[in-house]
């Protein structure tokens, strides 16, 4: 009898240890009860524990998505910015955090946090692409100017990017960091886009490079050449004409080479009419068939300075005759006055 009573205890013992081991923790109960969409239970859920000061980062960020979905915004707000702030050095609490402050128009909070996750990850183009825009939208270009700075040694900008760099360098004078920029550009962008080709070659003329300018321009006009067919090389429209007028404008001898060795076809005897060559490579060179350098066909920084000083002059001389027209004819006036009263 005894030992039938003590056996019979055992077992109640025994079942009611393992009625408790089965009963959920609350990592289970929430897991749960997302699984099977029962948010709002899980919510309340996450809420008590997190008030009782709960701080598991992933109930932490499984509370911030639920707080998101019923529109909380700003509970969800300091929920990711302390996850954020646990773990300063963690990429994915960082890009999570960007990411809510670009979902609620955040900008300078997306910018802040991007910035801090782009000194984590210097390599990361999605980052800095994200970067950029931030700074175009709100007009902070020397902030954009010191991102793409950074940019460039690492190979992540664009042919976008340097030209863009390029050219805000060249506009505070700095010629150098301009010519790094710029000469990114031309290994990567496609020939076609000659503008910031010409900046270029601007650049390393202000910078006394004329033998590196000569050897840019021969390579650009092979390449541009290819892209049409030969036989119109004597039409010359741009940017090809506008390329051998700078090439001349740099040294004429060597663009005169250079030009007319490229198209002996279009001097050899043959059946037809014969073909036009283009002006720098007539056998005689005179005013008539003399290419004729336009500053204005040249958009660059250097022409745009020198048309600028020449319209100064200009106006400054036109004054000066203004003054002496007016001069002579107050004279004449005084004299006609006199010779009337004798």
């Amino acid at each position: 009898m005894f030992r039938h009573a003590a056996l019979t205890f055992g077992i109640a013992v025994s079942a009611l240890v393992t009625a408790l081991c089965m009963v959920p923790g609350s990592r289970e109960q929430w897991t749960m009860l997302v699984r099977d969409e029962r948010n709002d239970e899980a919510l309340e859920i996450l809420e008590q524990r997190y008030e009782a000061g709960e701080r598991d980062p992933e109930a932490m960020l499984q509370l911030y998505k639920l707080l998101m979905s019923v529109a909380r915004i700003d509970r969800a707000t300091r929920i990711i910015e302390e996850i954020a702030a646990k773990r300063p050095d963690d990429v994915s609490g960082l890009a999570e955090l960007a990411k809510h402050y670009g979902h609620t128009q955040d900008l300078h909070g997306e910018a802040r946090t991007l910035e801090r996750l782009f000194a984590l990850q210097p390599s990361s183009a999605a980052t800095a692409q994200r970067l950029l825009v931030l700074y175009r939208l709100r007009g902070d270009q020397a902030q954009e100017q010191r991102l793409l700075a950074k940019m460039l040694p690492t190979g992540i900008t664009t042919a976008e990017d340097t030209q863009r760099l390029g050219f805000m360098l060249a506009a505070k004078g700095d010629f150098k960091g301009a010519l790094e920029a710029l000469v990114a550009f031309d290994s990567m962008a496609a020939p076609q886009f000659s503008t910031s080709r010409f900046a270029l070659v601007d650049v390393l003329l202000r910078l006394g490079e004329t033998q590196n300018a000569m050897v840019r321009m021969e390579h650009w006009l092979a390449q541009w050449q290819d892209d049409r067919p030969r036989q119109d090389l004597a039409a010359l429209d741009f940017p090809l004409d506008r390329l051998i007028r700078l090439m001349a404008h740099v040294d004429r001898p060597e663009a005169r080479r250079v030009v007319c060795a490229s198209v002996p076809e279009l001097s050899a005897p043959g059946p037809g009419a014969p073909a036009q060559l283009p002006p720098i490579c007539a056998p005689t060179q005179t005013a008539a068939n003399a290419i004729a350098i336009d500053p204005e066909e040249f958009d660059l920084p250097s022409v745009a300075a020198a048309r600028a000083r020449a319209n100064v002059v200009a106006a400054a001389k036109k004054l000066a005759v203004a003054k002496k027209n007016a001069a002579v004819a107050a004279t004449t006036k005084g004299n006609t006055g006199v010779r009337t009263t004798h």
